[in-house]
């Protein structure tokens, strides 16, 4: 494949050449927190209008990340575009015990961010508070691992709340 001739630009003073980029090999790699991530987000939204562009992500870094074309993030419904690239496809069923059947293997079969993930579930619309779900499942409400299972799953996009009441995202409950 070779691509157009454009700059993908990292900052005022990084550029890198798109095409040498899609022609060869790169690695982005860094210590923790040295920006890999937002570097991969920056070079992934500034190529996507120009280049054909997928981003396997499953760990959910990029749940936030602008998508061209594809999806509306706004309203989280495909575009017409989107629909013509995809062709013919059966949807999921949305919301309800589906929705949260389809994502529980997603999360795992046991674990905390499942316990975690069941809780909520369970609880429904009204959510847990932080010690209400640390309890229910079976974790220290001030550890360090209870907040890093609640991270990832805000990554994914499947809890809102913070300091008040945690809950599934509302489209589990429609």
């Amino acid at each position: 494949m070779t691509a157009k001739t454009f700059k993908i630009h990292l900052s005022d003073d990084v550029a890198l050449d798109a095409r040498t980029l899609v022609d060869t090999r790169a690695l982005i790699a860094g210590s923790s927190g040295s920006g890999k991530s937002y570097c991969m987000r920056v070079i992934a939204e500034q190529a996507a209008p120009k280049l054909q562009t997928i981003v396997l992500d499953p760990e959910g870094e990029y749940t936030t990340l602008r998508c061209i074309a594809a999806v509306d993030s706004s309203q989280w419904q495909i575009t017409d575009e989107g629909l013509e690239q995809l062709g013919d496809y059966e949807p999921l069923s949305l919301g309800g015990d589906a929705l949260i059947a389809r994502w529980g293997p997603e999360i795992g079969r046991d674990g905390g961010k499942r316990r975690i993930f069941d809780a909520l579930a369970e609880a429904g619309r009204n959510g847990l508070t932080r010690t209400e779900l640390a309890e229910a499942a079976g974790l220290e409400a001030k550890s360090g691992t209870y907040g890093d299972y609640l991270s990832r799953l805000r990554r994914k996009g499947l809890v809102d709340g913070g300091r008040g009441q945690i809950k599934l995202v509302e489209v589990f409950f429609s």
